[in-house]
């Protein structure tokens, strides 16, 4: 762990129950790990993060070779229902047919860690002169 005010501990939702995280880098200002086998490198990032994914039908593995139709949830517009869920649970994207499926949905079902590298959103203006 190297930078100012970083740390790291172990993601649990009790916080009396925080303690130290295994082989986890933390370089960056700010910068937290709380998850084991996490790399966070950059001012403020972490490795704990929730995002929208498309919600798969019941029984259907995000690994499935399926058209869109047959794998995920429409809605009445026909819009894909989106979910929110924990990054971790958000499977790889691979390509349709992808040889390395197989290969990512193990990786997938062992929750590996975090690799998180940035941090808190920035405006960078390109100024003409």
């Amino acid at each position: 762990m190297i930078g100012n005010k970083a740390s790291l501990g172990v993601y649990n939702t009790n916080p009396t129950k925080q303690s130290g995280a295994d082989n986890v880098v933390v370089i960056g200002q700010g910068a937290s790990a709380l998850r084991n086998n996490s790399i966070v490198l950059g001012h403020s990032s972490n490795d704990i993060y929730e995002d929208y994914a498309r919600k798969l039908k019941d029984g259907v593995s995000a690994y499935d070779d399926l058209p869109d139709k047959d794998k995920y949830e429409f809605d009445a517009s026909g819009a894909v229902v989106l979910e929110k869920r924990d990054a971790m649970k958000i499977p790889s994207y691979l390509p349709p047919h992808s040889r390395l499926k197989n290969t990512l949905k193990q990786m997938d079902e062992k929750n590996l860690g975090i690799v998180s590298v940035g941090g808190e959103m920035v405006e960078i203006r390109n100024e003409k002169r």
